[in-house]
């Protein structure tokens, strides 16, 4: 506790039991954003970081909210509220999936024209080039995984945990690396996921459904190491004959073949 009390990890203050026997210690967090310090907080160094994380593992997970044991002066039972809670999570990897929320997805800015579709339930969908239709909660499904892969906006970071204090302030603490916010930092969203569905309720359809609508948009690149140079050239789906362009074209990375083209000639042509 004293290399935590030296390097501002955090402040103590203690008082006497009433029995004149028992000391109480009350703990303040000093979180690593605090004003007015020019942000020296977050610029330890490793030799002071490392042991200090080692010992608010330790320290924090013990700590008990009780405010009466403190004014009373009296030792807190047991069975009082903690920081951390100590209880462990039971469930099963199926019931953690089962307590998910379902998506609740909006319509993309710039794919307004298929995610908006998808999410209008009147839309039969015709031209997407689907032979099948969908339930509703596939259509959300769809649309939530195009906006995962498509929403550039940040968000709040996950991996910090809210915490209260005694006084009903909320913190924010970072478990693999112990650090404690004030404000909880932003961060760039991830752009995939897994989809979460029960066995037999068309997540293949999902999938296709993801990718045919949006394959008139990809740009795949290759290489062709024919002639003098090595051009960088792109297949290019809205390209005014976009058979010629797939027909030089080969989606098996790392691999070198000769194939046809409309165009004349055979050139090869190797996917990078």
């Amino acid at each position: 506790m004293d290399h935590l009390i030296e390097n501002r990890f955090i402040f103590v203050t203690y008082r006497l039991g009433l029995s004149h026997m028992d000391v109480i210690l009350r703990l303040y967090i000093i979180p690593h954003d605090l004003a007015n310090v020019k942000g020296q907080l977050r610029l330890r160094k490793k030799e002071i970081l490392g042991p200090a994380r080692r010992s608010l593992g330790r320290i924090l997970p013990r700590l008990i909210q009780d405010q009466t044991s403190w004014l009373e002066g009296t030792i807190p039972p047991e069975c009082s509220p903690r920081l951390i809670s100590n209880a462990k999570d039971r469930r099963s990897l199926a019931e953690i999936y089962g307590d998910l929320r379902s998506p609740n997805p909006t319509v993309t800015v710039n794919w307004e024209n298929i995610t908006g579709r998808l999410l209008d339930f009147t839309d039969k969908l015709s031209g997407l080039g689907m032979r099948s239709s969908l339930y509703k909660y596939q259509r959300r499904s769809v649309a939530a995984m195009m906006q995962r892969e498509l929403d550039s906006a940040d968000i709040l970071d996950p991996l910090f945990m809210p915490l209260e204090s005694i006084r009903g302030e909320t913190f924010y603490l970072q478990p693999g690396t112990m650090e404690i916010l004030r404000e909880r930092p932003t961060t760039q969203a991830s752009q995939s996921g897994i989809l979460c569905e029960e066995l037999g309720t068309g997540k293949t359809a999902n999938t296709y459904t993801h990718f045919i609508s949006t394959f008139s948009h990809i740009r795949i690149t290759f290489t062709i190491i024919g002639g003098a140079s090595s051009p960088q050239k792109a297949y290019d789906p809205g390209h005014k004959d976009p058979q010629h362009q797939y027909n030089v074209w080969r989606c098996e990375r790392g691999k070198e073949a000769v194939l046809g083209s409309t165009g004349g000639g055979n050139i090869p042509s190797r996917a990078s």
